[in-house]
């Protein structure tokens, strides 16, 4: 018999190997596309989703066969749309491109990606890879990285201008007490009542006036001695308001909202006056062409460690947190990271000299507190500023009557 005929059995058995090695290779393959932990799509020529893997679908909002209709220009905002045929033509020119987008997924939620693409053969047709990774958290850490440079500049800069501000106050104000003390002789040498004299008393004035300027710069450059102590703020607050009241035209509606038990601040009291007359008289300088409502609130806060982040200048503690808040013109976007620096102003000529806001800034960084500003042109201003609060801590000393001591904490 002959024996040419094949051999079924072996046939069968070499069959067998090849679904197995092609299972096995599919399953790898599988394995790798569906266990990324980035999104990865393929491509056609044609600009049409061929494939996509379970990332992809997930972080998108849009199940396989939803995606597998659409294009890459469906899933990109509308400005990075129009950059895809210009890519497309590199991809087919280089064979590989990286580069970041954004997309946009299924809800709406735009999210900033970076593409590792390239040009590949897939199922025996031209293809493209593209490997998407969210960079979201490292966006968000280059814009707090970029925000605490900004912070850092502005604190180098505040202070050498701190520096140069207090030597040229103390210098002026050597020359100052010369002026006032010769026009003091001068007066008192001067037994009638003539003009020369009502002149000389007018230069005693401009000098008392220059006086309360170096006052201000010394307050900003920290050069001033402080008189501190433990002060009630909240009777601070009510004593400037009522000073207001009084002085403010009726067309400036003054509310306030005084919490009973704000607490106690380490702080000089003249200081205190100072960051209040400065704050509610820049407030009615917004509002007094139309007029307005000025409202003051003062209220203890807790500063916690999971909100330091929105905090940055702030240790977590105890604080009593002053609100000075207008409805008045407004500060642009492009003014209100300049408006603590000195000498900067937004008002008209003559009305002011750019210190007040320095002046405030630079006695509540002196205290370890901060000021924040929130406003939006045309609909108003809100300062907000944290002094330490002092907490009243029982102390035991042995046997007899326990002692309250006021601590600051910081």
């Amino acid at each position: 018999m002959s024996t040419s005929q094949p051999n079924n059995f072996e046939k069968l058995s070499f069959d067998t190997t090849v679904v197995k090695a092609l299972q096995q290779s599919t399953h790898r393959y599988k394995t790798l596309f569906e266990g990324a932990n980035d999104a990865i799509f393929l491509f056609d020529l044609e600009d049409r989703i061929r494939d996509a893997n379970r990332v992809a679908c997930e972080r998108l909002g849009y199940s396989h066969p939803q995606l597998l209709n659409m294009s890459p220009m469906d899933i990109s905002t509308a400005e990075e749309a129009v950059m895809w045929p210009k890519r497309l033509q590199q991809l087919r020119k280089i064979g590989y491109l990286i580069y970041e987008t954004v997309y946009r997924a299924k809800n709406g939620r735009l999210i900033p990606i970076e593409v590792s693409s390239r040009v590949i053969e897939f199922d025996e047709e031209p293809s493209i890879l593209i490997i998407a990774r969210d960079i979201s958290d490292r966006k968000e850490a280059e814009k707090e990285k970029i925000q605490l440079q900004l912070q850092l500049r502005q604190a180098q800069k505040m202070e050498a201008i701190g520096t140069l501000a207090g030597g040229i106050a103390h210098d002026f104000n050597n020359i100052l007490q010369a002026i006032i003390g010769y026009t003091e002789i001068t007066l008192f040498q001067i037994k009638e009542q003539t003009k020369a004299k009502d002149s000389l008393n007018e230069i005693i004035k401009a000098c008392d006036r220059a006086k309360d300027l170096i006052n201000q710069i010394l307050s900003f450059s920290r050069r001033k001695e402080q008189k501190r102590k433990p002060i009630q703020i909240s009777l601070m607050v009510k004593e400037v308001l009522k000073l207001i009241k009084a002085s403010f035209p009726a067309t400036i509606d003054i509310r306030q909202n005084i919490h009973p038990d704000s607490g106690m601040v380490e702080a000089d009291p003249i200081q205190i006056h100072q960051i209040m007359m400065n704050l509610c008289t820049n407030a009615y300088h917004a509002m007094r062409e139309k007029g307005g409502t000025l409202e003051v609130v003062l209220r203890p806060v807790e500063i916690l460690s999971e909100s330091a982040g929105e905090n940055p200048e702030l240790t977590p503690g105890a604080f009593v947190e002053l609100v000075v808040k207008d409805n008045g013109y407004g500060i642009s976007a492009d003014k209100i990271d300049r408006i603590f620096e000195p000498y900067y102003t937004t008002k008209e000529m003559g009305e002011g000299t750019g210190l007040g806001l320095a002046v405030v800034h630079g006695i509540i960084k002196s205290y370890g507190g901060a000021v924040k500003v929130h406003s939006q042109p045309g609909k108003g201003s809100a300062f907000h500023v944290y002094f330490p609060r002092m907490i009243q801590e029982i102390k035991v000393a042995g046997p007899g009557p326990q002692k309250k001591e006021n601590i600051c904490r910081r």
